[in-house]
């Protein structure tokens, strides 16, 4: 596999050399990234007694990607995720992107996107990747870490040049059954966008799947609605609120979860940039499980998880508990500050319980984390993650305890 990606992306890298000389190409770009992390994790693995973990993970991406005439381009985009030296570990190179795009289709501001892409609604509270570290597509031990989000699509895009509206709808295909429809799996999503003159940007939007991320045969509705506003009164003052609920049933019960997203941020006009953040998230839990209407959030294709329920937490749930985004309640205060020009420093504290109690516990604990990134050249970024989970009733009823890690980065885009 990993043989024939390379020659396809080497003919590719050819074939776009060469091709301005006898057809319409008018650009094109090679590039990628590189993102290296020495991680350690202490009180971790439940399983083991709460063992300590140590490891080393790259991530690796090369793109090429092509401008060509009448509003036509392509990009293509390799990737590998590996752990150094662990037994699981792969070299295989996957294909992350692979997509046409052809901009002013028919009209001005129409544009249709075919291929293997990233797709996002909002900041990817329901929509915004097709895998997470409940179920990445590859063996990592830092599944958190992982990057790979690309949808399989046909997603068109609209933007109205009378009016501030927009609209993106997308079909996506995340299982196929050639004969019939078993264990068929179709993602639907429709987002309309609207700025209210220079206060607010409004977005609405409806999603549907045919199946959970189970495989299980459902009907999975889900509509919500998106509002970030400034406030001219206070410079540097944004405000956001998201609220979504669900519809349709298992078969067995009706869906009747809904999420809840309030955040404001401050940005105050001083020396070393300070900026303070505070986000409230409530994703519903069912009160009496297995008894009537399922009031419970069904997570569907969210993406950027970490930063709403904190990055050690999402990385602890998902390799011990495997609550998943679901049945929670997480506020969260941030501050940030630039000491230097090349310095940035973040600080965030995440209370962490549930909505609806689990085996009679609804404190799951509070977490800490520190974050610093050195911007060592515009390519090259050093950084350091320290984090913390002070455990409540829920984590030591798991047979866990207060988890730590840190987290050690190299990252260089070209």
């Amino acid at each position: 596999m990993k043989s024939k990606l390379l020659k396809i992306l080497i003919a590719v890298f050819a074939v776009c050399l060469v091709a301005p000389a006898f057809s319409a190409v008018e650009n094109v770009k090679v590039g990628g990234d590189i993102s290296i992390y020495g991680v350690l994790r202490g009180d971790f693995d439940i399983t083991y007694t709460n063992e300590d973990i140590h490891f080393f993970q790259t991530t690796a991406r090369v793109y090429v990607s092509a401008d060509l005439s009448d509003n036509v381009s392509t990009m293509i985009r390799l990737i590998n995720e590996r752990d150094w030296g662990y037994a699981n570990t792969t070299t295989d190179i996957d294909l992350d992107l692979a997509y046409i795009q052809v901009k002013d289709l028919l009209t001005p501001g129409l544009n249709l996107t075919v291929g293997r892409q990233e797709i996002q609604f909002g900041e990817g509270l329901v929509v915004g990747s097709a895998y997470n570290a409940y179920n990445y597509p590859v063996s990592l031990v830092a599944a958190d870490l992982g990057l790979q989000k690309a949808f399989d699509a046909v997603k068109v895009d609209y933007t109205a040049t009378a009016i501030p509206l927009s609209l993106t709808a997308f079909l996506s295909k995340i299982n196929e059954a050639l004969y019939d429809d078993a264990g068929e799996q179709t993602l639907y999503g429709i987002n309309i966008g609207y700025k209210i003159a220079d206060i607010a940007d409004l977005e609405v939007y409806y999603v549907r799947s045919d199946k959970d991320q189970s495989g299980n045969d459902i009907t999975l509705d889900t509509a919500g609605i998106r509002v970030v506003s400034r406030i001219p009164a206070v410079e540097n003052f944004n405000l956001k609120a998201e609220y979504a609920k669900q519809f349709g049933d298992d078969g067995t019960n009706d869906y009747d979860g809904f999420a809840l997203l309030l955040g404001a941020e401050y940005k105050f006009a001083a020396n070393m940039e300070p900026a303070i953040k505070l986000n409230y998230l409530l994703l519903s839990g069912d009160d009496t499980p297995g008894v009537g209407d399922n009031e419970e959030w069904q997570m569907v294709y969210p993406s950027n998880i970490g930063s709403r329920i904190g990055p050690l937490f999402y990385a602890y749930d998902a390799w011990n508990i495997g609550i998943g985004e679901t049945n929670l309640q997480i506020l969260n205060l941030g501050l940030s500050l630039k000491p230097v020009e090349k310095l940035s420093i973040c600080l965030h504290g995440y209370l962490l319980k549930t909505d609806e109690k689990v085996s009679g516990y609804d404190d799951i604990g509070t977490e800490i984390s520190l974050g610093i990134e050195y911007k060592h050249t515009e390519d090259l970024t050093f950084g350091l993650s320290l984090g913390k989970i002070l455990a409540d009733d829920l984590i030591e009823n798991n047979g866990g305890d207060d988890a730590w890690q840190a987290v050690a980065s190299m990252k260089v885009a070209f």
